[in-house]
């Protein structure tokens, strides 16, 4: 179960015990109103993202939640609240931007969840400047949003090509490697000795034969660093290193970057003034780079996040 989804199962159990009444009574929400909200939220964190160009949307987490802020703060007694909501909204915004601009690139080196740490600071804003419960939470939801889409606007403006994706996996998550450095290391460490040993490999297959040949040329036996982390974030995304998850991500990606085709061609020598049978076994290696790898394998939302966590260097562009 993922982090938001616990979230709004716990909301929904906060709800049907009533401890939520007062909350819900200040908000001019009934009970299954509420409970019917946290639900169809629920759902659309199940759905596939609304795509269109460089911006995605997440049903559950950004569409239904705006939607019931344009109900609430239509619904605000006066145009005090409507002001103070809406100026909550844009102070939580600079908050949270501030928060992602200093704080460390590198989820893991941030002495908490970071997703976790923008929610408290936009609750925290949004309380105190929207006054009233409808208030923050329109100051709450719209500021988070609106931070999400001024760190996208700061990036394509530095030349990032990065996708704007409201309501999903945030400022940080959303371009980072998720695994621990030293996991991601590790794997990068094993992959490279893949790569050293697989010539070797194709040659215990020629061991029956009497000669063999191998068309290598143009393949390096080699990978962009940054490339295979960010494979393996979209596929797995926080990983260990030797895990039966992460080998079978790691043979998915080789597989995809190497392959090679055998013939065989039977021919004869002469041995002491004889004709004796030759039988040699001809190997065509070939090699794609990840990136292009990638492109061809990974599905049309996967590659999308693929290039955006690689362009990113995964936050992490000194680690290799």
């Amino acid at each position: 179960m993922s982090a938001s989804t616990g979230i709004l199962t716990v909301i929904a159990v906060l709800i049907f015990s009533g401890v939520l009444q007062r909350v819900l009574d200040r908000m001019h929400l009934r009970d299954r109103t509420a409970l019917l909200l946290v639900g169809l939220m629920l759902a659309g964190t199940l759905l596939p993202n609304i795509t269109i160009g460089m911006v995605s949307v997440n049903i559950g987490g950004a569409v239904i939640p705006l939607g019931v802020c344009v109900w609430l703060i239509a619904k605000a007694d006066t145009l005090c609240e409507k002001r103070r909501a809406l100026l909550g909204a844009a102070v939580t915004a600079a908050a949270v931007w501030a928060l992602s601009a200093f704080l460390p690139d590198e989820p893991e080196a941030m002495f908490m969840d970071p997703n976790l740490l923008y929610g408290l600071a936009a609750g925290a804003v949004a309380y105190v400047l929207g006054r009233s419960r409808r208030g923050a939470f329109f100051a709450g939801v719209t500021g988070v949003l609106l931070a999400d889409a001024a760190v996208a606007v700061i990036n394509w403006w530095k030349g990032i090509d990065q996708q704007l994706v409201l309501g999903g996996a945030g400022i940080a998550m959303s371009t980072c490697y998720l695994a621990e450095e030293q996991e991601i290391l590790a794997v990068e460490s094993a992959y490279s000795q893949r790569e050293n040993i697989y010539v070797q490999t194709i040659l215990r297959i020629s061991e029956p034969y009497d000669d063999y040949l191998i068309h290598d040329r143009g393949v390096s036996y080699s990978h962009d660093p940054h490339a295979l982390a960010a494979w393996m974030t979209v596929l797995l995304g926080d990983y260990e290193y030797g895990t039966t998850e992460t080998t079978a991500a790691m043979n998915q990606i080789f597989r995809a970057q190497y392959s090679y085709g055998t013939d065989y061609i039977n021919s004869s020598m002469m041995v002491d003034g004889q004709e004796v049978p030759w039988r040699v076994l001809e190997v065509n290696i070939s090699q794609k780079s990840l990136l292009d790898a990638a492109e061809v394998t990974l599905s049309d939302e996967d590659y999308e996040r693929f290039q955006i966590i690689y362009n990113n260097r995964g936050g992490m562009p000194e680690i290799f």
